[in-house]
């Protein structure tokens, strides 16, 4: 189990794009909320996680991602995904976490669907 790596950009005002590396794990998936929450302090973002380079992903990193969500509701904003891996994806759709948040191919097609203000 290794830390997952995250980068952030800010392709436009408003839109925060996170680029997650490595495994959501036991190890990783506990800190991700709290590091996304450090990220996106000072707005209300339209957050995008890129999770194309998500190797592998157990229960403790789905319950990251969840906390993710909750953490932009909380704060007036919105998340969506990019990239993800069909293993992934067939555990977001078969815990329903899919419906939580828009599920888009590339960055670029979420960033251009970014809402207009908070959601």
């Amino acid at each position: 189990m290794t830390d997952v790596e995250m980068t952030l950009e800010k392709p436009c005002e408003g839109v925060a794009l996170a680029t997650l590396i490595g495994d959501l794990d036991l190890r990783s998936g506990r800190g991700l909320r709290d590091r996304v929450a450090d990220m996106v302090r000072d707005e209300p973002t339209y957050l995008v996680l890129d999770l194309s380079n998500i190797g592998f992903c157990d229960s403790t990193g789905l319950s990251g991602l969840i906390g993710i969500w909750h953490l932009m509701q909380q704060s007036g904003g919105s998340v969506a995904v990019v990239g993800v891996p069909t293993r992934l994806q067939r555990m977001l759709s078969l815990t329903g976490v899919d419906e939580l948040f828009p599920v888009h191919p590339t960055a670029a097609d979420a960033v251009r669907e970014a809402p207009t203000g908070p959601s």
